[in-house]
C-alpha cells in the first residue's frame, strides 16, 4: 500500500516481495502453495498478503514473520484468480475460475459466503475506497456490483456485449478498479483476439451509502432547500433542516427557526 513493496507469485508455487526503488528481493521467497500462484494482494495496512492459486487455496501471510501463516481453501477447489481486501481489512473477496466468488470474513474465516453472478472465470474484485460496495469483472463480459453488508448483486455492467450461454461475449473484463473519490469504476477490456481498452462508468448512479449521496449532492448544489422545495421533496410532516451544513440558506430562508414567518403555508384548495 505504500509503493515501495511488490508482491507476485510464480507457476513454481512461491510468492516473492521486491523493494521496489532498490530493485531487490526481500528475503526469501515465501513457500506454502504447491501449486501455481494466481493472484496476489496487500491489507491495506500493509501487515498482511493475501495469495491465490491454481487449487482454490488462499494463503494469508503474516509479511513481517511469513512463517506465520493460516491457509483459506475454496470447497470446490477452483481456481483463486484475484483476491482484494476491503479497506479496514475485514473481509476478503476472492474471484474464482468457475465464476464464483467467495467472501471471507477475517474473524471468522470458517465459511464463506458464495457468490454467483457471472457465467464464466471472475478475472479482478476490487473494493470502494469507503468499503460498502465491491466490483467484480468477468471473462463473460460483465462487471458486477455487490453490496458488501447484504452480499447481494446490486448492479451487472457490460463492458461491451453480453453474449449469450451458448456464445461467448467477445470481450473480456480482464481487470477492475475503483477511483479513491469513488466516483469512477474503470475495468480493463480485452477482445478474445487480445486487442484491448478500458471502458469508464460514473459509479455515482450506484452509490448505496446514504452520507456518501449527501456530500455528492452538496457539492453540486449552491444553496439549500427553501421551505417549499422541503414540503414538496421531502415532506410537511418532517421539520425542516438544513440539509448541507456548509451552504447558505436561501435568501429568503434566515434561520430554520423563522421557517413559518418567512414562508407561509400554501392555502388549502
Amino acid at each position: 500500500p505504500d509503493g515501495l513493496t511488490l508482491a507476485y507469485g510464480t507457476e513454481g508455487g512461491s510468492v516473492e516481495l521486491w523493494d521496489v526503488e532498490k530493485h531487490q528481493q526481500l528475503g526469501q521467497p515465501l513457500l506454502g502453495h504447491g501449486v501455481a500462484v494466481w493472484s496476489v494482494a496487500f491489507s491495506s495496512d500493509g501487515k498482511t498478503l493475501a495469495s491465490g492459486d491454481d487449487d482454490g487455496t488462499v494463503i494469508l501471510w503474516d509479511v513481517r514473520s511469513p512463517q506465520q501463516h493460516r491457509k483459506l481453501i475454496d470447497p470446490r477447489n477452483s481456481p483463486r484468480t484475484s483476491v482484494a481486501f476491503s479497506p479496514d481489512g475485514r473481509t476478503l473477496a476472492s474471484g474464482g475460475y468457475d465464476g464464483r466468488i467467495l467472501v471471507w470474513s477475517m474473524a471468522d474465516t470458517s465459511d464463506p459466503f458464495q457468490l454467483k453472478g457471472h457465467r464464466d472465470s471472475v478475472t479482478g474484485v476490487t473494493f470502494s475506497s469507503d468499503g460498502n460496495t465491491f466490483a467484480s469483472g468477468s471473462s463473460d463480459g460483465s462487471v458486477g456490483l455487490w453490496d458488501v453488508a447484504t452480499h447481494q448483486r446490486v448492479h451487472a455492467l457490460h463492458a461491451v456485449n453480453e453474449g449469450s450461454p451458448q456464445s461467448p461475449a467477445p470481450f473480456v473484463v480482464s481487470s477492475v478498479a475503483f477511483s479513491l473519490d469513488r466516483k469512477r469504476l474503470a475495468a480493463g477490456v480485452l477482445t478474445r483476439e487480445g486487442t484491448g481498452g478500458v471502458r469508464l462508468w460514473d459509479a455515482t448512479m450506484w452509490m448505496t451509502d446514504v452520507d456518501a449521496w449527501v456530500t455528492l449532492l452538496c457539492g453540486k448544489a449552491n444553496r439549500n432547500l427553501t421551505q417549499d422545495e422541503w414540503d414538496k421533496h421531502v415532506g410537511k410532516d418532517l421539520p425542516y433542516k438544513k440539509p448541507c451544513e456548509a451552504l447558505p440558506n436561501p435568501p429568503d430562508l434566515r434561520t430554520p427557526s423563522a421557517t413559518a414567518a418567512a414562508w407561509p403555508r400554501r392555502r388549502q384548495q
